[in-house]
């Protein structure tokens, strides 16, 4: 168009004013399309931000899914290990034997303690609860009354499944109102040892892990999830929350657990917004510049958007660019962020000199490297090491950018940090064959491992051994010191038996105090024995615990490979009979398998099998022993003894079978039993006491002063007339807790001896902090009276301690009349041994005593012996 055209149509005057008019509708135009555009990327950004929290989301959910799988297969296979024991059965099966089960620390406090789960339950085929344990403690409580939803159908599962090779059904439960994971499976024999089990009878264990607050907080630990907020609800399922249903084995909707999941899309949006300002304020000073800035300004804006957009689908924590040859030409801030590098100090670098590809030869990563990818592609593998050194995890996205002739222009991409994620996993899977309190191999994996060096042993006849490793007098650091003091003395014997072993060995923890190790080619006997005695010498050094210096010992069992045995099962079961031969033969040593030991096993497995079935025959009987006044020879009360009438092998004194008793856990039964019987029989012999051998075992009871009220009530025997006699080996593995049953006992009325006094340590703090009424001198000492001036020294100071202390003495196994005379002179009260009589049953007690209490009513003066003396002229005195 001319000017003078231009002119006639808008007026000489008003060119200037077309020309603004004209620039303005430019500038109105380029100002709407700059909006609209705007207004697309904010849309494309909104969206992206979304999918970025949602892929978060759903990331967190994963983690969450693994946490709660890996505690469920770890609790599978916990209750599994301790219910796939041949032991275990028959300490169960028909009928628990709450010394072996709770006492004996099996089932017992030590579930809570070391694993941290609150309840055990043992149900029986008919399905009552026989045993049941909440938080270490024995409760009278039936399964179903604790356990909600779930339970029914999850013991179903666990009987369906089979015994030996059966596995443990594992589902979401409620206890009281909380959500709970439950853990059910038959107990049975681990081998063929055990006639007649099966799996029809077979009872079942129970394990529960209560979800609350403390165990969800550690869930979130673990998992590396500490800035997540976890919440249990059991309700609805929350509206803005991340959530993961639990659902019980019968399908009830139990609840869900909820968090606060990271919204990364959301936390680059905000970093972004300061760079979408500055762009708007770029535009505008764009808008008023030349067109050829306007151009740059629309080149710019364009690329801007582009890479906003690329962010937004391909959900990453940093974005990149780079040209044909993978050199960067771009990297986005979160970089800096993520890894601690500068972002100027990685452009014109190659992009696999920054991130180094994993597995670079396969898959995309070679496409890429090669130039040749025409595709988007997604989840590569990288690694980066961060300004701190640490090596990051990545997961990257490509884009490659195609030229109008289809050749690569540049790429641009997404990188996302998988650090945390990886890592939890592989904490997963190191939880799920690993210890957690000390962090060693686990019964699983140990098994594992063993079978590979049976198998290796086999074929190339190289020798290795399996050893098992016992703590002595854990027990007692844990009760008397407490359990965190017993994990961290765990811990430092884990420290230790680290220390000795090498790196082609395996120490492990099967649970408790047990261990169990592995010695890879250890070259024989001569190798592991000495390895043996470096344990033993490091476990003895004190361990100093919070200030206090502890001391315990080990017992070990060693079974050589192959020559023990050829099969992972078998070579457990000799080291087992190994470390029970050591804990038989005085604790703190070592013990190789021998044959022998299975056929001492087999000895006591029958005796055990016999003495069960004596006690449902009442088999069982009880002597009395008179015991004799010294200075007159008058009856001053009996002694009950327990003999076994054997159908074959006739009368058994308590030598052939009180130690397995104590061993398995039947002396409970059976000293109950002796309790009530000598109390109804002494209660029909007016005046005379009756005393009764406590065992270690029925000490440590916690139904002791329980079972003693009750045979008193049931008698009506007078508690003074009742004397508990107490072994010295009890007192001295446990003063403290000896001190309170005895406080206990005497708070009853009844009177204490204390047993065998002279063979032990004997130490006087006993005397004088303890409330002993009597002290009976071992029969070993009084046998060497009349010859051994020493053994005669050793009496007389034992009678004038007890006298100036107050405490009465009985001599055991007075046998001659010298021994008697000897006991006479330095003043001992009370005298028992066959002299005076053996033991004979209840009734010949009742005639004997019938026809002294004939006597006495005639009217005769003198004092009634029980049994005269070979020298009648000592029976006077």
């Amino acid at each position: 168009m001319s000017i003078a055209l231009f002119r006639r149509i808008c007026g000489a005057e008003s060119v200037r004013g077309c020309g603004m008019r004209f620039g303005l509708r430019l500038v109105t135009s380029f100002a709407a399309l700059v909006i609209a555009g705007a207004v697309g990327l904010a849309a494309v950004v909104g969206l992206g931000t979304r999918e970025q929290d949602l892929a978060a989301s759903a990331a967190s959910a994963r983690l969450a899914a693994t946490a709660i799988q890996a505690r469920n297969a770890e609790i599978g296979r916990v209750v599994r290990d301790y219910a796939l024991w041949s032991e275990a059965y028959r300490n169960i099966h028909p009928t628990v034997n709450v010394e072996w089960v709770y006492d004996g620390a099996n089932y017992g406090s030590n579930i809570y303690d070391s694993l941290g789960y609150e309840y055990v339950f043992i149900i029986d085929a008919a399905g009552d609860t026989p045993y049941a344990v909440d938080r270490g403690e024995i409760v009278p409580v039936d399964a179903a009354e604790v356990i909600g939803h779930g339970l029914e159908r999850l013991l179903r599962q666990a009987r369906s499944r089979g015994g030996r090779d059966g596995q443990a059904a594992v589902g979401a439960v409620t206890v009281a109102g909380r959500p709970a994971l439950a853990a059910a499976v038959m107990i049975f024999p681990h081998d063929d040892t055990v006639a007649g089990a099966t799996t029809e009878t077979a009872p079942l264990l129970v394990f529960v892990d209560v979800l609350d607050e403390e165990v969800v907080r550690k869930i979130a630990a673990d998992y590396l999830l500490n800035d997540l907020e976890f919440e249990l609800v059991l309700s609805e399922r929350p509206g803005h929350w991340a959530a993961l249903p639990l659902v019980a084995a019968d399908d009830a909707q139990l609840g869900w657990l909820r968090w606060r999941p990271d919204r990364p899309g959301t936390m680059l949006l905000h970093a972004a917004l300061p760079w979408l300002a500055a762009a708007a304020a770029g535009l505008l000073l764009l808008i008023i510049l030349t067109g050829r800035s306007l151009r740059r300004a629309a080149v710019t804006v364009a690329a801007s958007e582009g890479r906003f957009r690329d962010v937004a689908t391909s959900s990453s924590d940093w974005i990149f660019e780079t040209d044909h040859e993978l050199r960067l030409t771009y990297v986005s801030g979160r970089f800096e962020e993520v890894t601690g590098i500068p972002v100027h100090a990685v452009l014109g670098r190659s992009l696999v000199a920054v991130v180094r590809p994993i597995d670079s030869a396969s898959g995309g990563w070679a496409s890429v490297t090669g130039g040749t990818a025409r595709t988007p592609l997604r989840d590569l593998r990288a690694t980066v090491r961060d300004a701190g050194g640490r090596q990051r995890t990545l997961r990257l996205a490509c884009l490659p950018i195609l030229t109008p002739e289809g050749g690569i222009d540049r790429f641009r991409g997404a990188v996302t940090d998988i650090t945390d994620e990886v890592e939890a996993k592989a904490r997963a899977e190191f939880l799920s064959l690993h210890d957690p309190l000390t962090g060693l191999p686990n019964r699983l994996m140990f098994a594992e491992r063993l079978a590979e060096v049976v198998a290796v042993a086999r074929v190339e006849a190289r020798s290795s051994a399996a050893l098992y490793l016992d703590l002595d007098k854990f027990k007692e650091v844990n009760d008397t010191l407490g359990h965190p003091i017993g994990d961290r003395l765990l811990c430092d014997v884990t420290a230790r038996l680290r220390a000795l072993v090498r790196s082609t060995d395996m120490a492990a923890r099967l649970g408790g105090d047990e261990f169990a190790i592995l010695l890879s080619g250890c070259g024989g006997v001569d190798e592991a024995e000495a390895f043996c005695r470096r344990a033993l010498a490091a476990i003895a050094e004190p361990f100093d615990l919070e200030g206090q210096a502890v001391h315990v010992n080990a017992s070990i069992g060693v079974a050589v490979l192959p020559a023990d045995a050829d099969e992972a099962d078998l070579a457990m079961r000799c080291a087992d009979l190994a470390l029970y031969q050591a804990k038989s033969e005085g604790r703190g040593t070592f013990r190789f398998y021998a044959p022998a030991m299975n056929s001492e096993l087999q000895r006591r497995r029958d005796t055990e099998r016999e003495l069960r079935r004596a006690l449902e025959a009442q088999e069982l009987e009880l002597h009395f022993q008179p015991k004799c006044r010294a200075d007159t020879a008058e009856l001053a009360g009996f002694e009950a003894l327990v003999r076994w009438r054997h159908p074959e092998r006739g009368l058994v004194m308590p030598g052939g079978f009180i130690d397995v008793a104590e061993r398995t856990g039947l002396i409970l039964p059976i000293g109950e039993w002796v309790l009530e019987e000598a109390c109804m029989a002494a209660a029909r012999w007016p005046g005379y006491p009756v005393s009764v051998n406590l065992s270690p075992v029925q000490l440590r009871s916690p139904r002791l002063i329980t079972t003693v009220r009750r045979a008193l009530d049931r008698s009506g025997l007078e508690p003074s007339r009742l004397e508990l006699e107490i072994t010295e080996s009890f007192l001295v593995h446990d003063l403290e807790g000896a001190r309170g049953v005895l406080l206990e006992m005497k708070a009853l009325g009844i009177r204490l001896a204390m047993d065998d006094f002279g063979t032990g340590y004997s130490s006087l703090s006993y005397l004088q902090s303890l409330p002993f009424d009597r002290i009976k001198i071992d029969r070993s000492f009084v046998a060497r009276l009349g010859g051994a001036t020493k053994a005669e020294a050793i009496v007389r100071a034992i009678v004038t301690l007890a006298h100036g202390l107050g405490i009465a003495t009985t001599a055991e196994g007075v046998e001659d009349a010298d021994q008697l005379r000897f006991l006479r002179e330095i003043g001992c009260d009370e005298l028992q041994g066959y002299l005076f009589g053996r033991a004979v049953e209840a009734d010949a007690i009742d005639a004997t005593i019938s026809t002294a209490q004939e006597r006495v009513s005639a009217g005769s003066s003198r004092p009634v012996p029980f049994a005269m003396p070979a020298d009648p002229a000592l029976a006077a005195g």
